[in-house]
């Protein structure tokens, strides 16, 4: 694995659970202007331009090469296995929901609305 530092974004997927099984991978691609907050009505105009379409196909055949690469390659998919299984250690991954918590949906309500 190669540990990247610099700026990083912010948010959250399932990805993070899903990580704690098996060795993910992500790409940020370049489909809009840099610093432009996510889920902001700018990017749409940007993304109906020809640049962000070049990025997109720049980070699909990024995607198809890394697959094939380790499609091609089992000994290196053992070793992000092996490297994944290491850096877990024996940390088990523990959920924050406990058993039987139902998710908190109404989280935008006020307290003494729920």
């Amino acid at each position: 694995m190669i540990s990247l530092r610099g700026e990083t974004g912010g948010g959250s997927t399932d990805v993070g659970d899903v990580s704690w099984a098996v060795p993910t991978t992500g790409v940020f691609d370049p489909c809009w202007v840099p610093g432009t907050p996510g889920h902001a009505g700018r990017r749409s105009p940007a993304a109906e331009r020809q640049s962000p379409a070049r990025g997109m196909q720049l980070a699909a055949r990024v995607l198809a090469a890394t697959a094939w690469d380790l499609y091609s390659n089992p000994d290196q998919l053992a070793a992000a296995r092996t490297e994944h299984r290491r850096r877990i250690g024996q940390e088990p991954y523990r959920t924050l929901m406990q058993p039987g918590q139902k998710p908190p949906l109404d989280y935008r309500l006020a307290p003494s609305s729920r």
